[in-house]
């Protein structure tokens, strides 16, 4: 194993037998499953759909999605050519979103078509946000934003093959995931 840590929760898997096992499952809404063979064949194709909307390893990636399978995917596949997922709570409010996207400086947006009520507003002159995929349905229209489901985002995406993380140079391998818990308790706190 090369050290990226998709490839021991999720590549593995196949190599140990279980590519048609269930990995995720969705609890509600349409609750389709995913199969580790699956994860790892859709999470390939994250760095060639990120590559075509000109998003690099080392960029932030921020996700606020419910529980639906798209997020598994794009979780791994972030972690697979070395962009940093920047995992949001569901339940935050349009101030923090917008806090917390300005200090990420995430460059793209993955989010649930449901929240996009909550989230929008907070992208109102963002100078960090190039591109916004929405799960579950439309994107909205965005005159200073590439906005487009996440179907377009996939359409003409093709496997690659995971990074290898060297622990001696990568600047970013402590940073992998970034969670926002204490900018949180802060921001409530005022």
């Amino acid at each position: 194993m090369s050290g990226n840590a998709a490839e021991y929760f999720v590549d593995r898997h196949l190599a140990e037998g279980r590519s048609e096992k269930i990995a995720f499952r969705e609890a509600s809404g349409a609750k389709r499953h995913l199969s580790y063979g699956a994860l790892a064949d859709q999470s390939n194709c994250i760095a060639s759909a990120y590559a075509a909307q000109g998003i690099a390893r080392e960029e932030r990636v921020a996700c606020i999605l419910l529980d639906e399978i798209e997020y598994p995917v794009i979780f791994w596949g972030s972690l697979k050519c070395g962009v940093v997922p920047v995992a949001l709570n569901t339940l935050l409010s349009t101030d923090v979103y917008e806090t917390i996207l300005r200090d990420s400086r995430a460059s793209c947006l993955v989010v649930s078509h449901a929240l996009l009520p909550a989230v929008m507003p907070a992208l109102t002159d963002n100078p960090f946000i190039r591109t916004i995929v929405v799960v579950g349905g439309d994107a909205p229209e965005s005159t200073s934003h590439t906005a487009m489901s996440y179907e377009a985002f996939m359409k003409e995406a093709t496997p690659r093959a995971a990074i290898e993380a060297d622990f001696t140079t990568d600047i970013m391998c402590d940073k992998t995931i970034a969670i926002y818990d204490a900018l949180l308790s802060e921001t409530e706190k005022s």
